[in-house]
């Protein structure tokens, strides 16, 4: 097989993991193709933990008696027992001549053993077919593997003079509904979505993914409050979806028990009588198996987030309004006092949506 066949099946491969993207957390998505020569005979992704991964899907449609097959897979083969067997002995059970695998496996007890195992029982195995593809892919995982915490995207509708509402407090709506759709969009591929008691109280929000055809899967629904005092009627407790809310707070009060008695999953964390503590918060997210989470708060929860260097992306649609001096910035004083000090992006992709603009990046902190 020459490298442009390798190639076109680990796009192929890759396409498949994305069908999982937002459903197989904690757990990667990944993707599998089974080739005989050069003909695709079979396909599988990993659709939700606990379903089988994408090796076993793909060899589960194959045809039995294929000779010389050629496995393509995002990431490498597990080795170890978990929900489910190790993939290595499905691959070297079904007699798979060579692997060909997008990226290394970040988890320690996978890294390299795959690999290893796969080797050790006969098999060529190639790695690094369109690594930063296969890496790109699983970056929340990789995140949440090493450090516990979840990948952290913080989402900003903004004016173009940098405001999320007027001086009213009125921001419905700052973009247009081709990026609201991409925000709906999003949380579809989150495991988690988060906003702070003030936004909560503001602008209510489902915090769902509605998107055409109902085809949307909502993400958990978290809102972040110190004092809990939060309405009743708010619509992410009554909401109609498979997803729970939860409500992360600092101290162990009886509002907490209060809120307990009404069905609310409650995560205490630490902090003060005013604020919680943000890093724990992720963690205790993190070890709830989140390893992708939205921050769809106002400007408090973005600016807290930043001041802590918990924002790993931002995702800004840039609106072409302007409201001026007296309209609600999106982020408030991180400290700034000279330019070489800013926070940057790196990796930016601009890309038009509508008649609005979506700028993405990764955050490097640098000197802030």
């Amino acid at each position: 097989m020459n490298d442009d066949y390798d190639v076109r099946f680990m796009r192929r491969a890759l396409a498949l993991a994305a069908e999982g993207i937002g459903r197989t957390s904690p757990n990667p998505p990944v993707g599998c193709v089974l080739v005989s020569g050069e003909t695709v005979v079979a396909e599988g992704w990993h659709r939700h933990a606990g379903n089988d991964h994408a090796e076993v899907d793909a060899l589960r449609n194959c045809p039995s008696g294929v000779p010389d097959l050629t496995a393509y897979v995002t990431l490498e083969p597990c080795n170890h027992t978990g929900r489910t067997g190790p993939c290595t002995e499905a691959l070297i059970g079904a007699g798979v001549r060579r692997v060909v695998i997008g990226c290394m496996d970040p988890n320690p007890s996978v890294n390299g053993g795959g690999v290893e195992r796969l080797q050790q029982a006969g098999l060529e195995v190639q790695v690094s077919v369109l690594e930063s593809e296969s890496l790109a892919l699983i970056r929340p995982f990789a995140h949440w593997i090493t450090t516990g915490r979840p990948l952290v995207t913080l989402k900003i509708a903004t004016t173009l003079d940098g405001r999320i509402a007027t001086t009213t407090g009125h921001s419905q709506w700052v973009t247009s509904e081709e990026a609201r759709h991409c925000s709906h969009r999003l949380r579809d591929q989150m495991d988690a979505v988060l906003v702070g008691a003030g936004t909560l109280r503001a602008d209510d929000p489902q915090l769902t993914a509605r998107l055409p055809n109902e085809e949307g899967v909502d993400p958990i629904r978290v809102v972040v409050s110190a004092s809990l005092n939060l309405p009743d009627e708010a619509r992410v407790f009554s909401v109609q979806s498979k997803a729970p809310t939860w409500v992360v707070t600092g101290l162990e009060t009886s509002r907490v028990d209060a809120m307990k008695k009404r069905g609310v999953d409650v995560l205490t964390v630490g902090g003060t009588d005013e604020a919680v503590d943000l890093k724990a918060a992720m963690n205790a997210l993190g070890d709830r198996g989140v390893t992708a989470l939205l921050v769809e708060g106002g400007q408090q929860m973005g600016t807290a987030l930043l001041q802590a260097q918990l924002v790993d992306r931002v995702c800004c649609f840039v609106a072409p309004k302007i409201v001026g001096a007296d309209g609600l910035a999106w982020a408030g004083g991180l400290g700034i006092r000279t330019m070489d000090q800013a926070l940057t992006l790196s990796n930016v992709s601009i890309r038009p949506i509508g008649n609005d603009v979506c700028i993405e990046g990764d955050c490097v902190y640098g000197n802030c």
